[in-house]
């Protein structure tokens, strides 16, 4: 069916609730049935009877990013000086550079949004 992520389709989510309603079936039933999973079918009912409809609510945006592009020149500049960095070690120079603190993973995602990989000579 579908990956975790993809939002199923509102015909999809009206024919599962309307399959449990008419046939009596319970949540589980229904599932198995269409194949997906129980939580999903709870979910769909909690939002039908929250708002009337089971459309999907919209995407939150998540939090902001903490590596600004500012940060980011900063940070292609430490790559471009010395390539051979770890993610460590620049974590801890652009901190040093800029007052940023921020996990490794932020750099991580930095340097991708920067197209920069991180690749080692052996």
């Amino acid at each position: 069916m579908s990956k975790r992520g993809d939002a199923y389709s509102v015909d999809l989510r009206e024919k599962v609730l309307g399959a449990i309603d008419d046939n009596g079936w319970t949540q589980e039933q229904g599932a198995e049935f269409f194949g997906i999973g129980v939580a999903t079918v709870y979910r769909w009912e909690r939002l039908r009877r929250e708002t009337g409809n089971v459309t999907p609510r919209p995407h939150a945006g998540g939090q902001p990013r903490k590596v600004k592009p500012e940060h980011e020149t900063a940070l292609r500049q430490l790559v471009d000086e010395k390539n051979d960095r770890t993610l460590a070690e620049l974590r801890k120079e652009l901190s040093a550079r800029t007052g940023l603190l921020v996990s490794q993973s932020a750099v991580w995602g930095a340097l991708a949004r920067l197209g920069l990989t991180l690749k080692k000579r052996r």
